[in-house]
């Protein structure tokens, strides 16, 4: 059943004339009756009949009115609703550890726009969240993509690798380890630090890291942050 012959059946059923209705679509009369006989010989009924110089329903006819009214709004809409979410800017929010958004994640966006044929619009959080905060804002779908560090045991959150940081051993100027270009972990142990707390998402880790070296170092403090790890050495 062609979908302009519906519409021609629409108008036609609302002005009762031929020649006005040809002139609301900006068809010829001929036209029009063609397709208004089509679609009475597809449904093998009659739906208008003469009355005059105009046409009026008949009892199939507006039967058929009422499902084509019903039928064509809900066709109009979704069309409307799809072209509507085309037309829209796709914005991604955006989670990162402090340390990855000061130079890593700002390339990363930078290079995606560049490279995008999408209008795309980025948000990012103003939480510096430590990597566990994160994922449970990503969880609670506050974030569509989160990049810290992975935590274990999150079988609901998938992983993918996509950089990787040095971890460095600080110590002051005239320590005795400090002259060292490289040392093995466990030569650390002898010596008090200053470590992640657990609420960190390196601290499982590192903890890890010394277990594999033979055991683990005395915590004087257990900070959350980095630059706070540095700045108490």
């Amino acid at each position: 059943m062609n979908l302009f012959h519906l519409r021609y059946f629409v108008t036609l059923a609302k002005s009762q004339n031929y020649t006005r209705a040809a002139r609301q679509l900006n068809i010829t009369q001929p036209s029009l009756s063609n397709a208004i006989h089509g679609l009475e010989a597809e449904l093998g009924l009659a739906l208008f009949v003469r009355q005059g110089r105009n046409v009026v329903l008949t009892s199939e006819g507006r039967e058929f009115s009422r499902i084509v009214d019903h039928s064509l709004t809900i066709l109009d809409s979704g069309i409307e609703q799809l072209q509507h979410q085309n037309n829209e800017q796709t914005v991604i929010k955006l989670a990162a550890l402090r340390t990855l958004s000061t130079r890593w994640v700002p390339g990363m966006v930078r290079e995606f726009l560049q490279n995008s044929q999408q209008d795309v619009r980025f948000e990012f959080t103003n939480e510096n969240g430590l990597s566990p905060q994160i994922i449970q804002g990503l969880r609670a779908k506050h974030y569509d993509i989160c990049f810290c560090s992975k935590v274990d045991e999150q079988e609901d959150i998938a992983y993918f690798p996509i950089a990787s940081q040095a971890l460095v051993v600080i110590t002051p100027t005239d320590h005795p380890l400090a002259t060292r270009n490289q040392i093995e972990l466990s030569e650390t142990l002898a010596f008090d630090q200053v470590t992640f707390s657990k609420r960190s998402g390196l601290a499982p880790i590192i903890r890890q890291l010394f277990a594999e070296c033979g055991g683990q170092p005395h915590s004087v403090y257990a900070i959350e942050e980095d630059e706070a790890v540095a700045g108490l050495v």
